[in-house]
């Protein structure tokens, strides 16, 4: 019996010792994949930040063409409203110089019975 029972406290103490070791290389490999959990954290974390900075730029961005399409459409509208005012004063000049020219004729043709001595003509450049 003395036999077996050392080898009974040794196959215990094996046991133990197993248990010791397992135990403490065990929690190493713990410790390292919570380092590893951390350090992915810690990257997701910052990947989050990143991806809603992005996202304000881009906002932004959005709002700053926004305010540009206005603009645009504005200086279409002021360049549409100057054309129809210069067409609009082109016409009224038109009709001004017919009625001017006109009334040029009807005075040139009163002068000519009047019979006045013969009058040299001299036409202007038209101005743009």
């Amino acid at each position: 019996m003395g036999k077996t029972f050392q080898y009974l406290i040794c196959l215990i103490a094996l046991i133990g010792l197993a248990e010791f070791v397992y135990t403490l290389f065990g929690n190493s490999n713990l410790r390292a994949i919570q380092k590893d959990l951390e350090r992915a954290n810690r990257s997701a974390d910052s990947a989050i930040i990143e991806v809603k900075n992005a996202k304000t730029k881009i906002d932004s961005v959005r709002k700053d063409i926004k305010v540009m399409q206005n603009y645009v459409a504005n200086v279409q509208k002021f360049v549409a409203l100057n054309d129809a005012q210069k067409n609009a004063n082109a016409a009224t000049t038109a009709r001004a110089i017919k009625a001017n020219q006109a009334k040029i004729d009807s005075l040139r043709n009163e002068i000519r019975m009047d019979s006045l001595p013969p009058i040299t003509e001299r036409y202007l450049k038209k101005q743009p």
